[in-house]
């Protein structure tokens, strides 16, 4: 740094320019020099004095950008320690400078720029308002100086607004974050109507773009009172006429207003103004699509792709916006001349972005014709969500009514032609219409085919009409669009169970007449293996028809075992799956005579099925088991059920048998993959035999435990040869794998075995646990615990319940093993598995508490921390769990005997479990946990800091509506919590009307309780002293707290 600062204390900017000039140039001599000088420089606390010089002075743009950083890392970290003179000087150079830049207008220092435009906002977050009062009216003022500097100084306000979403930053107080808040709010209106002026000069479109971010941003903000009165409506209107990539950024400004909080619907019938102009902008966009798609060839949306803006992301918001506004607001159009034209071309653009292979756009599209079919078939044939039973539809409907249903046939044929691939299709066969990717298609495919289910309920006729007309034309010629194929079959396979009785057996018997049909003309072996495919999966999807046509489910059921031992993987692993779904489905009619003098079909399904079997791989192998057992379960006959049931055991016994006889022969068969799997496959199979059997196994296990006790023993061998080898370095790796399912598959058994079993059996397996115990012990210290993931783990834990306070001397080491594992995989579980780690955690708290704490302390801190990032970054199931577990855990610190390890605790997490409640109890995300975040609320008031939950809770408000509830939570759990002391509730109180928008349901709420009297009120009830209730009065009256929907509260 002594290269750039001279004895005088000034800096050399010529060296100082030359330094980065070396330091960015990569191959030059000196560079590492250059590094340590630039480094010395942006650390020391000193250099932010030299940055004026250098911005005046340096020729170098990154030279600037450098001195720039400088100076953003004094004012984030030691702003306030400045004196107010110096404080000016600072603000007013960096003004100068970047008003001087705008001027300059060099393309190549626009970075540069928007450095000092940020390095503005962390000024701004700092001095504005109460130092520095009048910023707006200055940027304002300055913006009649040029073009550029209007332009910057709308970026400036869009960073403005941006900066309230984003965390607290270093030395940035809550108060701030929430004056802030309080600023933005009480100056939207100014803004807009600065931004609408903009508009309505004839500047350039990117400066019309520029005004269109910044009003987009601060109408979040503004105040529920002031839509009326805006001038932004009209030029809004004016400019849903213009170019599309103007366009684009108009209709996100109305698609804020529609996602507002407040009730749009009561706004629009009061506020004639903002009203007309919403309509008119929603006309206007209308019609500005209708011409740009009739004036296009057939791929119309090619057109917008080509604009200079992102056509897909502009198609996006239209769809978003058209839906939004129909399902919401299409009523305010009832006096609109013209409505019916307006609808209809509406409507033709919705049709039209459906052509789009986008998973948004057609989520939009399809949930808005999900609700308007929705609401026509509850109109026209009133029987709500009954929809089993069809009669034709009325003969009169007014003229919208008809002009919907006539949308409604081609929405009928688009559904049917590219239904989006449905849950249970799991093979190579069953590819999509190729609109959309797999992976985002679970949540489209239920509203389409709830959609389809609701046209085909309002004219029946119609949809098997569309169906059989699509499928008869490839009777005639051959497939070539497999993808559309596949479509019209998972649509006749979804409305199985949704016609009348009658119909639906005259439908289904023509549709697989038809499908033969198809089969026998395309030559094609492929080809015929698709519709195979598909013909087996709708025909086990029409149970009800299969029921009570024993003649065709007898001929399914052949078919089906003859696919199994000739067929294809691909299709052989289809019908298995089928014949498995219709021995669980269709029981009764297999386990009673159905023909003269023949015995019930399923015994002749049991004689073959260790036929069937030994053509399926295990997991369809396991499945077929499962589905025979259920269905031998409910033979009424119990001579030959006991007899099916024993030959199913018995095959079954006899392969275990000779599989453990080849690894009891030599350890060199733990080696053997063939024989690894099918030993994996065999404990799955006996696992499913146990839960379905129950105690026709019973008599099974005894033999079985001193297997699984010399399985787990060399199972640790097999871990110790194979761990430092190459092969287990992946974590795909298929011995690894092996290894953890085998070792998963033995603990489910296990448990299975204690839960199912008799008394006198689960006693003798208890009697034998040490030896299990034994081995696990010695599977885990021998690297097991390395691999196992959270489902392993949790079943460990199970066992070692189930197994009893007698085996307590093992609970130490395995914890601790069974601890370190668990955190260890934390961070790669799925979300499945997530779940189950945080059941573990929360036992392991529950049942081993005190045994936790005697082991190592930091346990406890480590597993609340790994439940709290789940309770964050998870999905809605593994979040329920963590919240209960974080729950369960508060309780045991506080309620535990020992006052230093509680209160350690508390110290620990009491913040993080603050900011992790305030944080995310307003993001509709976590809805599923709003009672788990109150009530760990609740147990956290008790310790709490009276200010911090109440700034929390304001500052990281979103929605309004959910903030309201936690208000009024709040208020009913201080004003009743007997275990909180009365002047803390009474400071609490006070922050919360200090908060609060709507004062009167405050005032309300605290007049209720003082009327409750002492007695209800419980120690807390001195809150209500005439002194402190008099505090509470004027605080509400002198209140000026300013949020965009209704925290309103006027002096």
């Amino acid at each position: 740094m002594n290269l750039i600062i001279g004895s005088d204390n000034t800096i050399d900017v010529e060296k100082y320019d030359k330094i980065v000039q070396t330091f960015y140039t990569s191959n030059s001599q000196g560079w590492a020099q250059a590094q340590q000088v630039l480094d010395e420089f942006q650390r020391n606390e000193d250099s932010w004095l030299y940055v004026d010089k250098i911005l005046q002075f340096s020729s170098n743009v990154q030279g600037k950008y450098i001195a720039l950083s400088v100076l953003d890392n004094m004012v984030t970290g030691g702003w306030y320690e400045l004196p107010q003179e110096q404080k000016l000087g600072v603000r007013n150079f960096l003004v100068g400078f970047i008003l001087y830049v705008c001027e300059k207008n060099k393309p190549n220092e626009s970075f540069m720029l928007r450095k000092a435009d940020l390095v503005l906002i962390e000024i701004l977050k700092r001095e504005w308002p109460d130092n520095w009062p009048s910023f707006l009216d200055e940027l304002i003022s300055s913006s009649q100086s040029s073009p550029q500097v209007c332009y910057n100084n709308l970026k400036i306000l869009s960073l403005l607004a941006e900066e309230v979403f984003k965390p607290l930053k270093k030395n940035q107080t809550k108060a701030k974050a929430l004056q802030l808040i309080y600023n933005l709010n009480a100056n939207a209106e100014k803004i807009c109507n600065f931004c609408t002026e903009l508009l309505k000069m004839d500047y350039s479109s990117e400066m019309t773009v520029a005004s269109l971010n910044t009003i987009k941003l601060f109408l979040l903000w503004l105040p529920k009172d002031c839509f009326n009165s805006l001038e932004l409506w009209g030029v809004l209107t004016l400019l849903s006429r213009s170019e599309p990539s103007i366009r684009y950024h108009v209709i996100q400004c109305l698609i804020q207003v529609l996602d507002l909080d407040f009730a749009l619907v009561e706004t629009i019938r009061s506020n004639e103004r903002f009203s007309s102009s919403l309509i008119s902008c929603f006309i206007s966009i209308i019609n500005q699509t209708a011409c740009e798609i009739k004036t296009t060839d057939t791929k119309w949306y090619k057109f917008y792709l080509e604009l200079p803006i992102d056509g897909e992301e502009y198609l996006k918001e239209l769809a978003k916006f058209l839906t939004k506004f129909l399902i919401n607001h299409s009523t305010a159009m009832d006096n609109t001349p013209n409505v019916r034209g307006i609808i209809y071309e509406a409507h033709r653009c919705i049709l039209r972005l459906m052509e789009l292979p986008n998973i948004e756009i057609l989520e939009y599209t399809c949930e808005y014709w999900h609700q308007l079919v929705f609401k026509s078939l509850t109109k026209q044939q009133d029987i709500g969500y009954n929809l089993t039973h069809t009669h034709p539809l009325p003969q009169r409907r007014n003229s919208i009514d008809r002009d919907n249903f006539e949308f409604f046939e081609e929405v009928r044929e688009y559904l049917i032609w590219n239904l989006t691939k449905p849950d249970d299709i799991h093979n190579l066969f069953a590819s999509t219409t190729g609109l959309i990717d797999e992976s985002e298609q679970s949540n489209l495919y239920n509203i389409q085919r709830e959609t389809l289910i609701y046209l085909t309920n309002l004219e029946y006729t119609k949809t098997l009409g569309m169906i059989q007309n699509e499928i008869n034309q490839w009777l005639n010629q051959p497939i070539t669009e497999i993808g559309h194929f596949n479509s019209v079959c998972w649509s006749i396979a979804t409305l199985a169970g949704q016609l009348p009785s009658k119909i639906e057996d005259e439908f289904i018997i023509t549709i697989m007449k038809i499908m033969m049909q198809i089969e026998e003309y395309n030559q094609s072996q492929e080809m015929k293996t698709h519709i195979q495919y598909n013909m087996i999966y709708i025909i086990t999807k029409y149970t009800r028809f299969l029921k009570s046509n024993w003649i065709s489910l007898k001929a399914i059921t052949g078919r089906l075992i003859i696919i199994i031992q000739s067929a294809d993987t691909p299709l052989r692993d289809q019908a298995a799956i089928a014949l498995g779904r219709l021995l669980a489905q269709c029981a009764s009619s297999y386990i009673y005579p159905q023909e003269e003098n023949e015995p019930p079909y399923i015994d002749i399904i049991i004689r073959q099925s260790s036929i069937i079997l030994g053509y399926l791989s295990p997991e369809q192998q396991t499945q077929l088991i499962k589905s025979l057992q259920i269905a031998v379960y409910m033979d009424p006959r119990s001579v030959e059920k006991q007899k099916n049931i024993h030959l199913i055991i018995h095959d079954t016994m006899n392969e275990w048998n000779a599989v453990l006889m080849k690894f009891r022969d030599g350890i060199n068969n733990f080696n053997d993959m063939a024989r690894l799997q099918k030993l994996n496959h065999l404990i799955h199979v006996l696992d499913v035999t146990c839960k379905e059997l129950k105690e026709y196994f019973n008599s099974h296990l005894e033999r079985i435990i001193p297997d699984i006790s010399f399985l787990l023993q060399n199972l640790s061998h097999f871990v110790i040869t194979y761990m430092d080898d190459k092969q287990w370095k992946g974590n795909n790796n298929g011995s690894k794998n092996l290894a953890v399912e085998i070792y998963s598959g033995i603990l489910s058994l296990l448990n299975t075995s204690i839960d199912h079993g008799t008394n006198e059996n689960s006693q003798s397996l208890t009697i034998r646990a040490s030896k299990i115990v034994d081995a696990f012990l010695s599977t885990y210290s021998n690297g097991m615990g390395q691999i196992l993931n959270g489902e392993d783990i949790n079943l460990s834990l199970a066992l070692l319940k189930k197994l009893g306070r007698n085996f307590d001397k093992y609970n130490k080491q395995l914890l601790t093993i069974l601890i370190d594992s668990a955190l260890a995989y934390g961070d790669r579980a799925s979300p499945d598995q997530s779940i189950t780690l945080v059941k573990s955690m929360s036992y392991i708290i529950g049942s081993c508490f005190e045994t936790i704490l005697a082991l190592k302390a930091s346990y406890c801190g480590d597993i609340c921390q790994y439940t709290m990032l789940s309770a964050i970054n998870s999905d809605s199931d593994v979040k329920l769990i963590s919240w209960r577990s974080l729950i369960s855990i508060l309780n045991k610190f506080k309620n535990y005997k020992d006052d230093q390890i509680q209160n350690e605790f508390l110290a620990s997490f009491y913040f993080p479990l603050l900011q992790l409640i305030f944080s995310t109890i307003t993001d509709k995300s976590f809805d599923v946990v709003f009672e788990e975040q109150c009530q760990l609320l609740s147990d956290l008031l008790i310790i709490a800091s009276e200010n911090d939950i109440v700034l929390y809770a304001f500052i990281t408000s979103k929605n309004d509506t959910n903030f309201n509830v936690v208000q009024e939570f709040l208020l009913n759990e201080i004003l009743n919590n007997s275990k909180l002391k009365a002047d803390q509730a009474h400071e609490i109180v006070l922050s919360l009307i200090s908060l609060a928008g709507d004062r009167n349901a405050i005032k309300n709420k605290l007049e209720d309780f003082k009327a409750m009297s002492k007695e209800a009120c419980a120690s807390s009830a001195d809150v209500f002293e005439e002194e402190n209730y008099h505090q509470y009065e004027v605080l509400i009256k002198s209140q000026a707290i300013k949020r965009h929907n209704d925290y309103t509260v006027t002096d």
